[in-house]
């Protein structure tokens, strides 16, 4: 119903656009005008509607958000009725209500909510007293535990998240691993599924062979995407047609729509099993993303496999499912093409871009129109292998892969005698860099004792292999035992892992400083000792900090021992002089060298010293 009448115009002029007949003027009277111009009291009743309108608008709006919300999610009704009957005061359960209500229309930013009620000038919302200092602690505490609920269970659509400042807040709770954040990272997506890594391949191939049909669909694309497209439409319809001859049956749309009543997704173009599309217009001045759309759209592809299984009954879902449900998401803005893979282990939803952008723009040499065949074909090949294994039938085999860990290193090649052993990851080890145990077996060896054995394996960007076997010869290091190296693919290297009583030197200063101190001279001269033998080798560590000192513990805390040290982390190592630093480092620290440059002979021994009286003299201000 509208709202009640807020009057009318008392006169036919007064009604804007009349048909009246303007009266004759008297004698001294001014000639009207031929246009008449819409008089103020039109104007206002014109604006009065025109509000009156928007706040209807804005009340349903605002209805049907608090309708969805409390009919998606059970638990948040059962969470918001108890609450409702507690003993609150008023102001608080007014809060409540609004939270509810406004979270929605505040882009699900909790954040953004919680400091338009702490200010007290939000517009948008009724002018209640609602801020914390008026009511309880207690009441204080159930408002912001309102807030946290409601935006945790009412999750963004795609459109949504792709703003920076839904993204940005959705990503420090339950992150699509895409390295936005930076922190949100992932396992490099080609040692997830071979698919993946056989794209990279062939893309960077020499004598990969390129389809007549990927020449045409790049031929098509290059002389069509340079156009001045206005609408989304326009755009998608020309990429429909470019990718005609590689995919004839491309989906027009997909809707992802996991749970009723909850949000879902629209995906512009798609190509299931193993291929979803994202079209966007050039140069729009939005702070919208669409690779993280298509992210959030992927999540909810894989949500709609899980839940919704009888909508894709043309897919074993049970093989897709064990595979990770691998998938090429496409990117176009403007005649910008990027190809990235997507991945689920079970856990975590992994995105990772697989080309930098293709120019969607012929040349007169024809290398961009190459370039991008090359890389759909590829692609088509590689989503032909998805859909192929995606509906063959039969049950998976037993893998048990773990989540967080790599799948495509089965095997690896042991240093001393060159035979290949099974390899089998347990668990990743927390922090951010790629390490894992794992075990490891060498035919036809098939005794207990090499089963239940763990060993760490490692998956740096690069490694000093030469300077780890040289300390490992002479007593300063764990032993490298094996590798796996694949092409594109980084190498992973396997080693002997140091249980108990070995732990880190920052551990051992920080559980037993008043033993440190008093043995700190012999813990001083046993490293000054492999300093000394990676000088007369020519090798540099780089790294050497005590997080990667590994020291017996036993043998420490025995008086008539010396202490065993052995280095890790053997990342940065190399040749004095050859060896470089990375390009970033912690900034905290005090190097001896700058980033991104040679690692002197004496840089070991500077950095060492820099932190070994810190830590000392910490270490004896405890005790």
């Amino acid at each position: 119903m509208g709202p009640p009448s807020m009057g009318s115009p008392s006169s036919p002029e007064d009604s804007f656009g009349s048909a009246a007949t303007p009266s004759t003027p008297s004698k001294g009277q001014k000639k009207p005008r031929a246009k008449r111009t819409q008089t103020a009291a039109s104007i206002a009743s014109s604006d009065r509607s025109t509000k009156r309108t928007r706040l209807d608008e804005a009340e349903v709006q605002v209805t049907n958000t608090r309708r969805r919300a409390v009919e998606s999610c059970n638990n948040v009704v059962e969470w918001y009725q108890a609450l409702q009957s507690a003993e609150i005061t008023e102001d608080a359960r007014k809060a409540l209500g609004i939270a509810f209500i406004w979270l929605g229309t505040l882009k699900r930013d909790g954040r953004v909510l919680k400091t338009e009620i702490e200010k007290g000038k939000s517009k948008k919302m009724p002018k209640i007293d609602a801020s914390p200092c008026a009511m309880a602690q207690d009441d204080i505490d159930l408002f912001w535990k309102a807030l946290e609920e409601f935006d945790s269970a009412i999750a963004p659509t795609p459109s949504e998240f792709a703003d920076v400042k839904c993204w940005g807040y959705h990503q420090e709770n339950d992150p699509i691993l895409c390295l936005r954040p930076p922190a949100a990272i992932g396992l490099p997506i080609q040692i997830l599924y071979e698919g993946f890594r056989q794209f990279l391949f062939n893309i960077n191939d020499l004598n990969f062979k390129i389809s007549h049909k990927a020449l045409q669909a790049s031929e098509r694309l290059c002389g069509t995407m340079g156009k001045a497209f206005l609408t989304e439409t326009s755009r998608t319809s020309a990429i429909d047609n470019g990718f005609k001859p590689l995919w004839p049956g491309w989906q027009s749309e997909l809707r992802v729509k996991p749970f009723d009543g909850m949000s879902s997704g629209r995906v512009d173009r798609a190509y299931l099993t193993g291929i979803l599309c994202e079209v966007k217009l050039e140069g729009s001045g939005s702070s919208k993303s669409a690779f993280m759309q298509i992210c959030l759209c992927y999540r909810l592809l894989v949500e709609s496999y899980q839940q919704k299984p009888e909508a894709f009954d043309k897919v074993n879902l049970e093989r897709y499912a064990d595979a990770g449900y691998p998938t090429f998401l496409l990117v176009i803005e403007g005649p910008m093409l990027t190809i990235y893979g997507a991945f689920f282990d079970g856990v975590s939803h992994t995105v990772e871009a697989l080309t930098g952008g293709l120019h969607m723009l012929g040349d007169h040499a024809g290398r961009r129109q190459t370039l991008l065949a090359k890389a759909l074909a590829a692609l088509h090949c590689a989503q032909g292998d998805i859909a192929y294994m995606a509906s063959e039938p039969g049950r998976p085999g037993p893998n048990a892969y773990v989540a967080g860990t790599p799948r495509l290193y089965k095997t690896c090649t042991t240093y001393k005698t060159k035979t290949e052993a099974a390899l089998k990851f347990t668990s990743r080890l927390p922090g951010i860099q790629p390490i894992f145990l794992a075990h490891m077996t060498i035919p036809p060896t098939t005794t207990a004792s090499s089963d239940t054995t763990l060993f760490l394996a490692k998956l740096p960007r690069t490694y000093g292999e030469n300077v780890h076997h040289y300390l490992h010869a002479r007593g300063f290091a764990p032993e490298l035992l094996a590798f796996s190296k694949q092409p594109e693919i980084p190498t992973i290297y396997v080693m002997e892992y140091l249980e108990w009583p070995w732990s880190t030197l920052t551990n051992f200063i920080q559980l037993k400083p008043s033993i440190f101190v008093h043995r700190a001279q012999n813990i001083y001269a046993e490293m000054k000792k492999i300093i000394q033998c990676l000088k007369n080798g020519g090798f540099v560590h780089g790294d050497l900090r005590p997080n990667n000192i590994m020291i017996n513990s036993a043998t420490v805390e025995d008086k008539e021992e010396d202490p065993q040290i052995k280095l890790v982390d053997f990342d940065w190592s190399g040749i004095a002089g050859v060896a470089t630093y990375p390009g970033q480092r912690n900034a905290t620290e005090l190097w001896p060298g700058e980033a991104g440059c040679a690692i002197g002979a004496n840089d070991d021994n500077e950095l060492f010293e820099i932190w070994w009286h810190n830590r000392l003299n910490s270490a004896r201000s405890l005790l």
